[in-house]
């Protein structure tokens, strides 16, 4: 029988859902795009570094745009996923770490990479949007970005009993990367500053929303009211950052073409 695991925020006696870790039936579909794609563009870029070839513009947008993208997607759940893993079998074990240490070591890639550069052109992939400062702070944002999953993913599957716990680590992330969004404001575009700067103080107010319902310290009409608040608040966001997005996705298309080309430092 499967092992059963309280919703967090929800009465343990009322609701349970099943923690299955079997990867055939739980993440085998991501894992596999996961490996396939990232194996490719590790391949691409190994055989690029051995033997330059005219491709160079294909190697960078793979190797700061591409994979960038597909750790974005990937690593939050399956950082749960390992999260999960028990101790009795051996192969589980090995993906598990062999999962952490990718993560874990992209980022470290690219966070040295961004303190190491000397010209944005170097990682047009991961900062084309960001404006050069004296500062690598604000260009920091997208690793700092991966810290606040990585630790609000452990928490969250390490102690999946105390989440207010995780909650208030998600809020000092989140708090701290909003001051130095708002002090830094790393981005080209100011109007992109003001729309970063208005997401994280929306996920920092949504957290605090989380943690006052999973103190349960509200009557049951006050708190279904901040539910919606806090769904009212979650759909503006997303609707602010959405149109902003499709507006610079458009804008860039128009100036730039549908394939831009990469600059080559």
């Amino acid at each position: 029988m499967l092992k059963t695991a309280p919703y967090i925020f929800s009465p343990p006696k009322f609701i349970y859902y099943n923690i299955d870790t079997l990867v055939f039936r739980n993440q085998l579909f991501l894992l596999l795009i996961f490996f396939i794609v990232f194996i490719f563009f590790v391949v691409v870029i190994i055989v690029n570094t051995c033997r330059p070839s005219r491709l160079r513009t294909l190697i960078k947008v793979i190797r700061y745009r591409l994979l960038n993208d597909l750790f974005s997607i990937c690593m939050t759940p399956l950082f749960l996923f390992i999260c999960q893993i028990s101790g009795e079998k051996p192969g589980m074990l090995v993906l598990a770490a062999t999962i952490l240490l990718i993560g874990l070591g992209y980022v470290s890639w690219i966070s040295y990479k961004i303190i190491q550069i000397k010209k944005l052109s170097e990682l047009s992939g991961l900062l084309g949007d960001f404006e050069r400062t004296e500062s690598k702070v604000g260009l920091m944002y997208t690793p700092f970005g991966y810290v606040r999953k990585i630790a609000f993913t452990f928490g969250l599957g390490l102690a999946p009993f105390q989440p207010i716990s995780t909650i208030t680590l998600l809020l000092v992330l989140t708090f701290l990367i909003m001051v130095c969004v708002y002090f830094y404001q790393p981005f080209d575009n100011n109007i992109t500053d003001y729309v970063t700067i208005f997401m994280e103080s929306s996920l920092t107010l949504y957290v605090i929303c989380l943690i006052i319902l999973g103190l349960n310290v509200l009557s049951p009409q006050n708190s279904h009211n901040m539910g919606i608040f806090t769904v009212f608040l979650v759909t503006i966001t997303m609707l602010v950052c959405l149109v902003w997005l499709i507006y610079l996705t458009v804008s860039d298309i128009r100036n730039k073409g549908c394939c831009p080309s990469v600059p080559i430092a």
